[in-house]
């Protein structure tokens, strides 16, 4: 009897591990696949190659949304006409090419300046045979796909009320800051306590300092940039005591037209931790600001610095 348990309970292993590994290569439910759109109520003149819905049903879902591809496993999203569209169109880009030459993914009437084009027809991307699909390493799809895709973009890359995007305009970006002497031959934010490097940097009591903040803007020339401030309290969330100092832009291209604020280090009390946050705006509303309450506190630490 122990025998045939052991036995039984083999087999059960057995037939499970079969099922496990035969399951393996099945593709995930995709809750999207059950939908069937109903192109005669769609406004995008889908009897039109360059329509969302022709492209994606011709193009984007048999070649690209495939498993672990753009399945959604990773951007973009070809499981439908309306992912492929919002992961495309204006998104900006995570992948670029060594001269850095593009920011979006598709732009409408643009197939140029489209990294999706440039990655359907450019053999070497960054390295060789990166181009798209890659289900067959280095070999493009057939033409008559890759000029629907054209089509598409040159005719707006509509969405699927036949409407053309209008570029974003994002907020500020505020990249990064560096504290220098007044000579910019000493860089004091490089100076760590216990040369730990996301600890606060160290700066001389009573000293000239210049602190750079490297910004820019998606629409907005930093020239244009309002308010350009730098707060610097004691409480590394709570700005609301602050010491404020103005940024001005430095009239440099070669630069990249970074923001300069100088001061004095006497203003700041020795042996005191001060947390700095860097406010900027654009034609938005919203003010950009770096770092926020919701940042990772390491961020907070770096964005700090002690006089000694």
């Amino acid at each position: 009897m122990i025998r045939f348990n052991y036995y039984l309970l083999s087999l059960v292993i057995l037939t499970f591990c079969i099922f496990i590994s035969c399951k393996k290569d099945v593709q995930p439910y995709n809750p999207y696949a059950d939908i069937i759109y109903d192109v005669n109520n769609i406004n995008d003149n889908s009897s039109s190659p360059n329509s969302l819905t022709r492209t994606h049903e011709e193009v984007f879902e048999p070649n690209c949304n495939v498993l672990g591809c753009h399945d959604g496993s990773f951007e973009p999203d070809f499981r439908t006409p309306q992912s492929s569209f919002s992961t495309l169109v204006y998104h900006r880009i995570n992948k670029n090419n060594l001269a850095q030459e593009f920011e979006y993914r598709v732009i409408p009437f643009d197939t140029a300046n489209s990294v999706l084009w440039e990655r359907i027809t450019n053999c070497c991307f960054v390295n060789e045979n990166d181009r798209m699909p890659q289900d067959n390493i280095g070999t493009a799809m057939p033409q008559e796909a890759i000029d629907q895709i054209g089509s598409w973009i040159m005719d707006g890359a509509r969405d699927l009320s036949s409407n053309v995007a209008n570029e974003p305009n994002a907020l500020p970006n505020i990249h990064y800051f560096a504290v220098y002497d007044t000579t910019y031959e000493t860089v004091f934010s490089d100076n760590k306590v216990d040369d730990i490097w996301y600890n606060p940097f160290i700066i001389p009591d009573s000293t000239d300092l210049n602190i750079i903040i490297d910004v820019d803007d998606d629409t907005t020339h930093n020239l244009n940039l309002h308010y350009n401030k730098l707060f610097v309290s004691t409480d590394i969330n709570d700005f609301s005591q602050a010491q404020e100092f103005q940024a001005v832009c430095i009239d440099s291209e070669q630069y990249g037209y970074p923001f300069i604020i100088s001061i004095n280090s006497s203003v700041f009390s020795s042996n005191q931790q001060y947390f700095m946050r860097y406010h900027t705006k654009d034609e938005n509303p919203q003010m950009s600001k770096h770092p926020e309450n919701e940042s990772e506190i390491y961020i907070k630490s770096l964005w700090s610095f002690v006089v000694q």
